[in-house]
């Protein structure tokens, strides 16, 4: 896996730059578990505008994958769920 195939991507329904008090939030993930598998990680929350801090429920682990590439293609599928559920504001880190 390439680097930025591990970064999260953060889904939200409603832009949090607009200024909600709250803005409830997924955020989706690949990492390796300790035997080095290739796993989906999700995180459901909350960006408080206000204290500007992110506050959440543990993270969800999904099955583990065979491959990287099944490790990605897991990792675009939810986000294409959750796109289709509303969550369409997309954040990303971006490393330079």
């Amino acid at each position: 896996m390439a680097t930025d195939d591990y970064l999260p991507v953060t889904l939200y329904k409603e832009d949090p730059r607009k200024g909600a008090a709250r803005a409830e939030y997924h955020e989706v993930s690949c990492t390796r578990n300790s035997a080095g598998v290739c796993v989906l990680c999700e995180r459901h929350g909350w960006w408080d505008n206000v204290k500007r801090w992110a506050f959440s429920d543990p993270g969800t682990l999904q099955k583990p994958f065979n491959s990287e590439q099944e490790a990605r293609d897991g990792m675009n599928t939810r986000i294409a769920e959750l796109e289709r559920e509303g969550w369409i504001h997309r954040f990303v880190a971006r490393i330079d």
